[in-house]
């Protein structure tokens, strides 16, 4: 998130959460209080695809434990797991669940989740997969947790504001866990609506296709299976 250095801590308005001439048995009525960060926060959140922020992005924004523990306690946030909140009311939903998950790790959307997201044909819905740079140990509820020893920037996009490995690198991330026929026919589909770029995934192939890794072999198949008819189709275009 953006490193804001905090000008002024003025507060603009209070809030009361509840009745305070409520008549009945006492009770706690919590006070939270529209704060500078609050609105940094709102300017921030339309540059991500829903309402969650870590407790790390919401200290960089201005906020105090402090103040995150009054919001949490006026029902202003919902806590999804420690240290991630969902500031609206959606904290069940997919987008949510990889936001939360993305920011608290840190991680990137990857495999079929970032197939979803790249809009891959006829690829399973709704997972829940990121992936962590190798020899770190995360968790996060209901996510598959993944590691990698080459997640590089040179692999990695953005999409609906989360950091997603490309299509190229995507689609060699997905190839073990599906047979040669389906790869190939949704290479041919991915490469005709202009998802992936034939040169890219050869390079992509080339460079983290490794001996021993799950779908190298799959994936360069698909991909010779493909792009030799695409190239024998243009050529006798051309002639």
């Amino acid at each position: 998130p953006p490193r804001y250095r905090i000008l002024s801590s003025s507060r603009i308005r209070p809030r009361t959460i509840g009745n305070p001439l409520h008549t009945g048995p006492r009770i706690r009525h919590v006070v939270a209080m529209v704060d500078l960060a609050d609105i940094k926060l709102r300017e921030w959140l339309r540059t991500r695809p829903s309402p969650v922020v870590s407790r790390r992005e919401a200290l960089a924004l201005g906020y105090t434990d402090r103040m995150i523990r009054r919001r949490l306690e006026a029902g202003w946030w919902t806590q999804l797991v420690a240290g991630v909140y969902d500031t609206s009311a959606s904290p069940d939903s997919w987008l949510a669940t990889l936001t939360g998950a993305v920011s608290k790790l840190p991680a990137v959307v990857s495999h079929h989740s970032a197939a979803e997201l790249h809009a891959f044909p006829g690829t399973p819905r709704g997972k829940l997969i990121v992936t962590v740079p190798h020899r770190t140990t995360h968790s996060y509820p209901g996510v598959d947790v993944r590691q990698s020893t080459d997640l590089t920037p040179d692999y990695i996009t953005e999409v609906e504001g989360l950091p997603t490995t490309d299509p190229e690198r995507t689609f060699l991330d997905i190839a073990h866990g599906h047979k040669q026929v389906y790869l190939t026919n949704l290479l041919e589909q991915l490469i005709v609506s202009g998802i992936i770029d034939p040169e890219r995934l050869d390079e992509t192939i080339r460079q983290l296709g490794r001996r021993g890794r799950p779908g190298t072999v799959r994936a360069r198949t698909a991909a010779e299976r493909v792009m030799i008819p695409l190239v024998e189709e243009l050529e006798s275009e051309l002639e």
